[in-house]
């Protein structure tokens, strides 16, 4: 499996979800709204420690520093928006909204990351650093 195509499509199921419970808000029930924005949030969560698996095995990080920084500043807002939607209950003023903000923000992250920083990460790996993070990856998915 080329992990940057496990990768992608990850974000890719991830951002169709956030995007269908956003649509979905009004018409679900509460108890499903959160259910579901409970494991979205982890989703993310998940998607971003696979993630944190490439830059970590990078071994010589300095010319991608732009990168890197675009990378982990939309990365890190979304962190932020989620750690502070989880402060709010669905049916409080602000929720739909916030939550259709992290929906919009993960989409665009999804694809940046499959148009830019996954093709200029794969360009700097060795098939030995491919093999060593699909190991990374596997286990994580697996644990």
């Amino acid at each position: 499996m080329d992990i940057f195509n496990f990768l992608e499509a990850d974000a890719a199921r991830i951002a169709q979800r956030l995007t269908e419970t956003g649509k979905n808000y009004s018409i679900w029930t509460r108890d499903r709204v959160f259910e579901e924005a409970k494991n979205l949030f982890q989703s993310i969560k998940d998607h971003f420690a696979k993630v944190a698996i490439l830059e970590n095995n990078l071994k010589n990080p300095e010319g991608l520093k732009d990168i890197l920084s675009q990378f982990n500043t939309q990365r890190d807002s979304i962190t932020s928006d989620v750690e502070h939607i989880v402060e709010i209950h669905v049916d409080e003023p602000g929720f739909e909204q916030a939550f259709e903000q992290i929906a919009k923000k993960f989409t665009q992250f999804a694809q940046y990351s499959k148009q830019t920083f996954f093709p200029t990460i794969k360009k700097n790996l060795s098939e030995e650093d491919l093999k060593q993070i699909q190991q990374q990856i596997d286990q994580k998915v697996l644990s």
